[in-house]
């Protein structure tokens, strides 16, 4: 599901619970005008972070507690501020 800080839903895409969020974000993001997204930790890829930021997007996701950084990264209210 896709949703704007305030909760009011973009769009959304059913799916069954044996696919990973990250195959269907491109069709989540379809018509999508913001170019700032924070998604969960089941959107934490390098390589989807990378091929979003091609298409004009820039992908936050927590970092995981035992990654380098993760305490001051997973603030992600200093980014909308």
């Amino acid at each position: 599901m896709l949703v704007t800080l305030s909760g009011f839903i973009l769009n959304y895409v059913v799916t069954p619970a044996s696919v990973h969020d990250i195959k269907v974000v491109y069709e989540l993001l379809e018509g999508c005008k913001q170019s700032v997204i924070l998604g969960d930790l089941s959107y934490l890829s390098s390589e989807l972070k990378n091929d979003l930021e091609q298409e004009g997007y820039h992908l936050w996701t927590p970092f995981r507690q035992n990654m380098v950084g993760a305490e001051q990264h997973n603030h992600w209210q200093l980014l909308v501020s």
